[in-house]
């Protein structure tokens, strides 16, 4: 059997999930100073810490999240 080969280039990353520092209930702040709210989602976002073509995937959650590590909506609530 022949064929070709084609490589399809994906830019693939792997994000990670933080705890926030001085949390208070809505906001707290990421591992840089900057504030960082929750949002409906659980978690935080830091805008100011993404640089253009920097693939950051960082997820700010509040202190004591714990992810059941399942691909289920309830798995990480």
């Amino acid at each position: 059997m022949g064929g070709t080969f084609v490589w399809v280039g994906v830019l693939m990353a792997v994000g990670v999930t933080k705890h926030l520092f001085e949390y208070t209930g809505l906001v707290g702040k990421c591992d840089k100073g900057h504030v960082v709210k929750i949002l409906t989602n659980g978690f935080g976002f830091c805008p100011e810490c993404t640089e253009e073509n920097d693939l950051n995937h960082t997820l700010w959650a509040p202190p004591g999240f714990v992810c059941k590590g399942g691909s289920k909506v309830e798995d990480i609530q």
